[in-house]
Formats: C-alpha cells, structure tokens, sequence
C-alpha cells in the first residue's frame, strides 16, 4: 500500500512543470545527487518507479499538491473512450511514429470525455491544475486545468509530440513555428533566440478534433489561454515524456517584425539565418523574435490526485 500511494503521488506531480513550476527551476547539485541516487534505488526495486520517484521530489519544494478532486462526485460508467486510450498507450510503449498518433491516437482521444474518470467540470477553481493520469516511458497522460482569463504563457516541448483535446470550456491557442528548421534540440540547455512565424491563433472546444504539435510543426512554441467565463479543461498525450533533462523552455514574443525592427533583433535570433528578410517578411503570417526567458519557471499549479483508476493498465518498461 505503501508503494502504491508514493507512485500515487509521484504521478499526480510529473507534468506540473508543463507550466513550468518545477523542472525548469535551477536545481542544487546536492539535491541533484540525491534524488538521481534516490531514482537508482528505486529502479532497482520497482521497474519504472525510478523517474516518478526522482521527478515528484524535485517538486516538493514548489508548487502545491492536493488530494482533492475537482468536481468530485459523478460516478459513470461510460468510459469506453479513456479505457481504450490508456489500453492502447500502455500496449504501445514500444511503439513511435506518425501513423501510430494520426491513426490510432487521435480518432480514439477524440472520442474521450472528462467524466470517463469519474468527474465533472468544475465550476470554480483559484489557479492553473494538472491531474496526471498515466506516466510511462515513452507516453504520459495529463489534464490540465485553466480558471477564467487565465494561461500557460509561451512555452516549447523539445523533441516532443502532443496531442491535446478539450474536454470542457473555450481554450484559444497562439502558435509559433521557426522560420527555418532548428537542429535537434540539446537536452537541459535552453534554446537560443530566434525568428518564428505565428502559424495560429485559435480557439477550440471540446466539439473540436484534436489539436497536434510535433517537433518541427504545429506551432512548436505556443501559449495557452482559457477564453470565456468558465473553467477550461482539456487532455493531452505527450511523447516522449518531460524528465529533469527534457524541459520546456518559456519565451516572450517581440512585436510583429517590420523592416525597420527586422535590422536591430538580436544577434543570436539572426544567426545563422539563411531566408532573407524580405522573405520572411513578405510572407502574410506576422513575424516575431522568440528570446527565451532565463528567469521564469511558470504559474503556480495544483497537482490533483486522479480517481478510481484501479482499471489502469500498467505500462510497459
């Protein structure tokens, strides 16, 4: 029981840092130490339970976790959709490539509803929430939560690909690709500044397909906004997952390049820059210079413990 309860709360903390509270904080070396050492012991008792063990202690000294349940209380029996989604993920740890997200992944999240966990929409909430369903070594499953006016500010996933779905409320999502394809990205180095074009801007509800963000496309840098005056909910599946050295990096967005602005951005975001700026500019998507910030690490969020999920299958390793 023991175990089960610490995994219980690992997972419910792993993806708080998609809003950047805790991975992208800088870390002590000596804390470092221990909990690498901590997710080597752990290894080597349970499979898989090294990086859950390792990840939730570097949160808990941020953020806040919480065993509550938002919008606790219905009980269905209608979830078809999440069971089939877990059973597929859990079964295809092994598994990566396009079709398998296009063809599999998506038409089956899609057809996923919030109360396939045992909930409903919550009708007020203080601050941005995460609830982690399913954590593995190539997939993870996680909802998030966006009170009114509130956002993920903009913010990468290196290497990654995610499929995101709303269950509940508006969500309007700005996108940004590199106006020239980036080299593999270094695993725990920030990226340098550089010249994007905003692909779009967007709302979607849960009446929407899944949106899709992939390594090179897909508006790659992108921030998040729940519109309207109600809670927005939606679920994404991420591949492969974030760990201490696969972080995301959060930016701020100059103005729309002009000519004149074009001259003076920075060094580091022209560098190595082979599309003249009459090109990049030419083009109607607006442009922008995305700096990466040195000094944020996201809004404050609250993990949330997941329900009920005993029928979870258990992922591969």
């Amino acid at each position: 029981k023991a175990t089960v309860s610490v995994l219980n709360w690992a997972a419910c903390d792993v993806l708080r840092h998609r809003a950047g509270r805790c991975f992208g904080r800088p870390m002590q070396s000596g804390l470092r130490t221990v909990t690498q050492h901590v997710g080597s012991v752990a290894r080597a008792i349970i499979p898989g339970m090294g990086n859950l063990w390792r990840r939730s202690a570097s949160s808990a000294s941020s953020g806040e976790a919480s065993d509550a349940q938002p919008g606790a209380g219905l009980r269905v029996e209608d979830d078809v959709g999440m069971r089939e989604l877990l059973r597929v993920l859990a079964a295809a740890e092994n598994v990566h490539d396009d079709a398998f997200l296009t063809d599999v992944v998506t038409p089956i999240l899609d057809t996923v509803k919030f109360s396939d966990i045992g909930l409903k929409q919550p009708a007020h909430m203080d601050r941005v929430g995460t609830m982690m369903i399913m954590s593995g070594a190539r997939y993870s499953l996680a909802f998030f939560f966006l009170p009114p006016g509130q956002c993920l500010p903009l913010h990468d996933h290196p290497g990654m690909n995610v499929l995101q779905k709303v269950m509940f409320g508006k969500l309007r999502v700005v996108g940004y690709d590199w106006v020239e394809p980036r080299a593999d990205p270094v695993l725990g180095v920030k990226p340098p500044a550089g010249i994007a074009r905003q692909v779009y801007d967007t709302t979607t509800t849960a009446a929407d397909a899944p949106m899709r963000v992939r390594p090179c496309s897909g508006g790659v840098v992108h921030e998040i906004f729940a519109e309207g005056d109600e809670v927005c909910g939606f679920l994404d599946v991420i591949t492969p997952p974030y760990t201490f050295e696969r972080d995301c990096t959060y930016f701020t967005a100059s103005d729309r390049l002009t000519p004149a602005s074009f001259q003076h951005a920075p060094a580091e975001a022209l560098e190595g820059l082979h599309t003249p700026a009459d090109t990049i500019l030419a083009d109607p998507r607006p442009a922008h210079v995305l700096t990466p910030r040195n000094d944020f690490y996201g809004v404050p969020m609250t993990s949330f413990r997941a329900p009920n999920l005993s029928w979870l299958p258990t992922p591969a390793r």
